[in-house]
């Protein structure tokens, strides 16, 4: 037995069952192999034959029998959505992400038998690309014919083979012979008994093992330093905490927009093409026009020069094949994590006169910021808010005021926000689905079971019920900026069209606000309800 060997007697025979069962379903393959591998059999026949019932054999729920909640289902269905990019047709999304409460663990992306994983780099690249910027550290591709377990803590890159950063292969044939191998690592109860954990938290080997948040962190520390230097080289009298703020809000500006693009609100490559400066400042009126929200209103402290160079070398870095990110598939908590390690530090002007970059007061006083992981802030908010908002209407509920008063950068609110959300659509789901759909209030996604709430109303509950202060100025940007991307992230670029008579973006500055809340109430006043 590949787990523990103490296992009640229940689940032994219930292992012993699932093995045999793929034993059965390896027999039906091999006996119809030509016809599955034939290039009329499709990627929906597979997943429905094959590959569903394969990590059912592994223990997952994989059809939701036990009726949990959607953000709360062991599989995810994704509804594959393709676009050409570069000529090339890709898909946005992987096919299948598994999850044990609200952590995502690995993703599953399938291609059809006649697919040929095992010469063909591009799924197992695209595969990557997404793991990677998910920031899992495993994820998995297979046609069932093959199946492949990828490293996501090494980076992809544009030449690498089918087998880089392979952790384990396996045909067909194999599956009955090392089911308890495959089961030791990729099933529910590997998850569960912490052996998933303890195989592949350290999985990271020799070859380019960056993981997406610190190579992300270190490349926006580049990014810092190099507009810094820049901006101040040429406005010399400017006072470090304008400089902070300008080059902050230039980078949440340029990282919003190339976000934008991957999920399809921007013409793909738009910053790429920029050329100067005044045509980076002209795409951020325009930008403003469509968004509001204040993220591109331009203030006192962006007027400043700076060099076209610059800019063009940045944009290079967030591209394919200089840029590995997906940056669809990046959670906007992770976005919020990583920039809490990255408003650690702040530029200077030392006695040299040179612009470098040192850890703040308080983060050195502290030793350092220490994030609480998604999961955790999810339990917490949970507890928090489940018994506050138990048998509430959503107009009941639009009256609630959720407010963080040390917010930092908005992880807390991003829990928040995401748990009300899910609130909702169980709740029309349960009390008045047929008026919800009438109204556009909920939509169900194509060909899947799951459901979105219109992004109208995430809008108004954005503004209606989250709720924060921080006394670091930089961290308020950071946490408006994540809760903005949370909004648009999983929203069809049409529904935002549909909603272009008002401003895509609400105008969070009376939700977030900068202050000391320890001392001072003054700053809880835009929150009656403290």
């Amino acid at each position: 037995m590949p787990l523990d060997e103490n296992r009640d007697v229940f689940a032994i025979e219930k292992y012993e069952e699932n093995k045999r069962r793929m034993t059965d379903r390896v027999y039906k393959y091999i006996s119809r192999i030509d016809e599955y591998r034939s290039s009329n059999y499709n990627e929906t026949e597979v997943r429905v034959d094959f590959v569903n019932p394969f990590f059912k054999e592994l223990g997952w729920d994989v059809d939701n029998e036990a009726g949990l909640p959607q953000h709360l289902r062991e599989v995810t269905h994704e509804a594959t959505v393709y676009v050409e990019e570069d000529g090339i047709k890709k898909s946005k999304k992987p096919d299948y992400s598994f999850r044990v409460g609200t952590e995502t663990l690995f993703y599953l992306e399938t291609k059809k038998p006649s697919v040929d994983i095992t010469n063909d780099n591009a799924p197992a690249f695209q595969l990557r690309r997404y793991g990677w910027s998910g920031n899992l550290n495993i994820s998995v591709l297979t046609n069932y014919n093959d199946l492949y377990i990828y490293d996501c803590t090494i980076r992809p890159m544009e030449n690498d083979s089918v087998h880089t950063a392979m952790i384990a292969h396996y045909t067909y044939d194999e599956y009955v012979d090392k089911f308890d191998e495959i089961y030791g690592m990729l099933s529910k109860e590997a998850v569960l008994s912490g052996n998933f954990a303890k195989r592949f938290e350290n999985v990271r080997g020799t070859l380019r093992s960056e993981s997406f948040d610190e190579y992300f962190l270190d490349q926006m520390r580049e990014f810092r330093l190099m507009l810094g230097r820049d901006v101040f080289s040429h406005n010399p009298n400017m006072s470090v905490e304008t400089l902070n703020i300008s080059v902050q809000r230039i980078l949440n500006r340029i990282l919003f927009l190339r976000i934008c693009e991957d999920h399809s609100f921007e013409k793909y490559e738009l910053l790429k093409e920029i050329r100067t400066y005044e045509d980076l400042k002209r795409l951020f009126r325009m930008a403003d026009k469509k968004y509001d929200s204040g993220l591109f209103k331009l203030l006192e402290e962006d007027r400043v020069s700076l060099s076209d160079d610059v800019l063009i070398n940045i944009f290079k870095e967030l591209y394919y094949p200089n840029s590995s990110y997906e940056f669809d598939a990046i959670d906007p908590f992770v976005i919020g994590q990583i920039y809490e390690l990255f408003l650690e530090e702040q530029l200077i002007v030392d006695r040299n006169g040179d612009v470098v970059t040192v850890l703040k007061p308080e983060a050195v006083d502290s030793q350092g910021a220490v994030n609480t992981p998604k999961n955790v802030t999810d339990i917490i908010t949970e507890q928090t808010l489940q018994e506050v908002l138990s048998g509430k209407t959503p107009e009941e509920i639009s009256k609630i005021r959720v407010a963080d008063i040390c917010c930092g950068s908005g992880n807390f609110l991003l829990s928040a926000y995401e748990y009300i959300i899910n609130y909702y659509i169980e709740w029309y789901l349960k009390n008045d689905k047929e008026t919800a759909f009438r109204e556009g209030i909920l939509y169900q996604l194509p060909a899947s079971d799951h459901y979105r709430l219109a992004y109208k109303i995430r809008r108004q509950i954005l503004t209606d019920n989250i709720w924060g202060v921080d006394i670091d100025p930089m961290a308020v940007e950071v946490a408006k900026f994540s809760l903005l991307l949370k909004l648009l992230k999983d929203t069809p670029a049409g529904e935002i069209d549909e909603e272009h008579s008002v401003k895509i973006l609400p105008e969070l500055n009376g939700n977030i606000k900068n202050g000391n809340s320890l001392i001072d109430m003054s700053y809880a006043q835009f929150c009656p309800d403290i």
